[in-house]
C-alpha cells in the first residue's frame, strides 16, 4: 500500500489462483485481520473457473464463435 500511496484500500479481492495449496482458511483470516485493522474497507473472493467451464456458457460461446470469457463479459455488459 505504501507503493500505491494509500492508507486504506477500498476493496481487496482474492482470486484463489492455486486451490491445490488449500490455504483458503488462512488466507481469509489474513483478509479479516486487514479489515479489522482498518487497512482495507471491504474484502471478498472471486472465482470464475466454474463459470467459464459451465456447459451452457460453453455452448453459447461455441454457437456464437466466441470464447467463454467473451460471452461472460458481454453478459455483464
Amino acid at each position: 500500500m505504501n507503493e500505491l500511496g494509500l492508507d486504506v484500500l477500498d476493496l481487496f479481492l482474492i482470486h484463489w489462483p492455486q486451490p491445490m495449496f488449500d490455504q483458503y482458511v488462512e488466507t481469509w483470516r489474513a483478509f479479516e485481520r486487514l479489515l479489522a485493522d482498518g487497512r482495507v474497507s471491504s474484502i471478498g473472493a472471486v472465482q470464475n473457473r466454474g463459470l467459464l467451464e459451465n456447459p451452457h456458457i460453453l455452448d453459447v460461446a461455441r454457437r456464437q464463435g466466441r470464447t467463454p470469457g467473451q460471452v461472460v463479459l458481454r453478459w455483464h455488459i
